[in-house]
């Protein structure tokens, strides 16, 4: 199953499906097919799995979360929000994909979390909402994006 995810086989996927193969088995490094699937961007392959109650681990969506926000990366977002991650998942410093879309400027990955209702007001744990990090890094469209649909900044720009 792992190896049919990573290389994007929805045909093989779904025969091992209606064979009763296990969706959440586990390979050595803890990660499920639907996590091969989702990480080599299979889109059909990782929606096969995830209907079929597949998961992705908390810590490790989160991560690929944050990773594609910081790389402007929107088709991953999508993937990974399709998937059933949720985008108000945040790293150790509370920090939300929409955090670091922000601290970026990525303008596309911020419009994409705001569509798939990412907290615009959520505070870090150094009391930062996502347009505090926009406006002090000098994304100033995100800025305004942020605060077009609610975003209040600490300090005015």
């Amino acid at each position: 199953m792992h190896l049919a995810a990573f290389e994007g086989n929805s045909n093989f996927i779904s025969w091992l499906i209606q064979s009763k193969a296990n969706v959440n088995a586990v390979d050595r490094w803890g990660n499920t097919p639907l996590v091969d699937a989702v990480k080599n961007l299979h889109e059909l392959p990782a929606k096969i799995l995830f209907e079929s109650g597949s998961t992705l681990t908390h810590d490790y969506a989160c991560s690929l979360l944050c990773d594609a926000a910081l790389r402007g990366d929107a088709p991953y977002l999508q993937l990974l929000h399709e998937c059933g991650t949720d985008v108000q998942d945040c790293d150790y410093d509370r920090r939300t994909a929409l955090h670091l879309a922000a601290a970026e400027g990525q303008l596309v990955s911020g419009d994409f979390l705001i569509f798939a209702k990412a907290n615009i007001t959520f505070k870090d744990r150094w009391g930062n909402t996502a347009i505090d990090d926009a406006i002090r890094g000098g994304h100033y469209a995100v800025a305004r994006l942020l605060q077009g649909v609610g975003g209040k900044p600490s300090v005015p720009f």
